[in-house]
């Protein structure tokens, strides 16, 4: 049991970090051979042109501006994301300190 999570946890984690993916240049991804079909292409056969909502209602203006941000709130808001940055450090360091320990399990049979 132990050997099979050992093992699922890194492997969990590998895989969830290739599945975001990445690359170095991503104006290669962008260009236009890569998707589907130019706009221009996609939109030939559209003649309408786009209309007014008549249902859309306009915003009312309050007059009223909304209360500034006091510098208690920025600080509680800067200390909360402080906080969840280093659980985030924390979680990372746990999962690849388990990722090690299971392949230095795995290379030891």
């Amino acid at each position: 049991m132990k050997k099979t999570l050992a093992l699922a946890l890194p492997c969990s984690v590998a895989l969830a970090l290739a599945a975001c993916g990445g690359t170095d240049n991503a104006a290669e991804d962008a260009s236009a051979e890569t998707v589907e079909g130019p706009a221009e292409e996609a939109l030939s056969g559209v003649s309408e042109e786009p209309v007014e909502d008549p249902d859309l209602a306009e915003p009312e203006e309050t007059g009223e501006t909304p209360a500034p941000v006091g510098e208690d709130t920025a600080s509680e808001a800067a200390d909360a994301a402080a906080d969840a940055a280093a659980e985030i450090d924390a979680m990372l360091g746990e999962a690849e300190a388990t990722a090690e320990a299971a392949r230095a399990e795995l290379e030891a049979e």
